[in-house]
């Protein structure tokens, strides 16, 4: 094989268009891979800084709206209606104008389902969904808690009026001796941090998507709207990203309402990469890889609730400006080399034709054209080699014009 290319001639006309390109080219193929890598990891560094202060001012506007939620629930049980429909509970009238109220409670915000008053044992006074009335609360933890006089968030559950995801605010009941005698209870929905979520997924571009989920991995609100519905629906709402233990699942029929099937479906859709991330940190970023695309994911975990707010999106995201400036360099470099290979060519005409011309006329030389000229004009180390090659010519003529008058001499002498 070597000495089949051993074997080939290469002009130096192409040898010349060649190097011109590598000069070119090399360089400019090494500057904009450089600027790209450089390019991508300033984006990429700049995108998990702001997706990651984004998540923290999600998960503060989370926390901030609950947390307003459950203050419109505190001030509605130290409603003067509300006390003494606590103090006395079988007053008719006094329970229809708490209904009233809590019904006007509940048309203030579309996220809340249900207003209700709870007696201390836990059963359900007087409600804005009459439904509700006469069910029994006392063995959920955020009662429990109400009870002992902390206003209280409950952990997402299952409502037994909607089937829907859920959670409830209670906030106690407190007589003017600071005795509790009953609560207050808000069932809300999640709607509102759906449209809280969806928004800021939109913020990072296509492909972004987000998610809010609990201690469990339960995914409890995600910012595609087609998956806020449960497994059996075609969603992941109430699914986990990690195993959930048969301890927790317990739990999770005991006291959030949940089926027996719905905790069964708990282990659904697992993400071993962000369950990892976020188990031993409050908030911070990480990298993704799924379904072969990479994703640059980051976190934060909420005060009210030990709830996490995750939204991952997509390195190209990050990266479409280095794509568009390796696009552009690389159309510039193209434009460039085909310039260059332009220009090689011809200045390889400009050395190549004199040497061609030289070698035309060395050849009839050497046939005995002493006569020929070497057409040669060029103010540079090749019109110095025609010159030269000029006087050789000449020199040869001279000596051929000699040695013939010579011989002929000769020939007359003999004579």
């Amino acid at each position: 094989m070597l000495d089949k290319i051993r074997g080939v001639r290469f002009s130096i006309r192409y040898k010349l268009v060649v190097l011109f390109l590598l000069v070119t080219l090399i360089p400019l193929g090494v500057a904009t891979v450089l600027a790209r890598n450089n390019a991508e990891s300033a984006l990429l560094e700049t995108g998990r800084t702001n997706q990651e202060a984004r998540a923290q001012n999600t998960t503060r506007v989370i926390d901030e709206y609950l947390t307003a939620h459950l203050s419109d629930v505190t001030v509605t049980a130290g409603l003067t209606d509300l006390r003494e429909l606590a103090q006395r509970p079988t007053e008719a009238a006094r329970i229809e104008r708490a209904r009233s109220l809590l019904t006007s409670m509940q048309k203030k915000d579309s996220a809340y389902e249900s207003f209700s008053v709870l007696t201390p044992d836990g059963t359900v006074l007087a409600s804005s969904l009459r439904e509700e009335e006469g069910s029994n609360a006392a063995g959920r933890p955020a009662f429990q808690a109400a009870m002992f006089g902390r206003a209280t968030i409950s952990d997402a559950i299952m409502s037994a009026a909607t089937k829907r995801p859920a959670l409830e605010l209670i906030a106690p009941v407190r007589v003017d001796n600071g005795g509790i005698v009953g609560v207050v209870r808000a069932q809300m929905n999640f709607s509102g941090i759906v449209k809280r979520i969806t928004d800021d997924s939109r913020i990072f571009g296509r492909g972004s998507s987000a998610m809010l989920v609990d201690e469990y991995g339960i995914r409890l609100a995600m910012s595609d709207a087609a998956q806020n519905f449960s497994k059996a629906e075609g969603g992941l709402q109430f699914t986990s990203f990690k195993d959930v233990s048969a301890e927790a699942q317990r739990t999770l029929i005991d006291d959030r309402n949940f089926s027996a099937a719905a905790a069964a479906d708990l282990t659904a859709e697992p993400q071993a990469q962000i369950a990892a991330a976020i188990a031993d940190a409050k908030q911070g970023s990480s990298e993704v890889v799924a379904s072969g695309r990479t994703d640059e994911m980051s976190f934060a975990t909420m005060a009210a609730k030990p709830w996490s707010y995750i939204v991952t999106t997509p390195r190209s995201v990050f990266t479409t400006s280095a794509d568009a400036t390796a696009r552009q360099l690389t159309s510039v470099g193209l434009i460039t080399a085909a310039i260059a290979a332009i220009v090689a060519f011809g200045f390889s005409l400009s050395m190549t034709r004199p040497i061609v011309k030289l070698a035309k006329t060395a050849d009839a030389v050497s046939m005995g054209d002493t006569d020929a000229v070497v057409d040669v004009h060029s103010n540079d180390e090749i019109g110095d080699l025609a010159s030269s090659f000029g006087r050789m010519v000449a020199s040869i003529r001279f000596y051929m014009s000699s040695f013939h008058e010579n011989d002929e001499d000769s020939t007359r002498t003999a004579a």
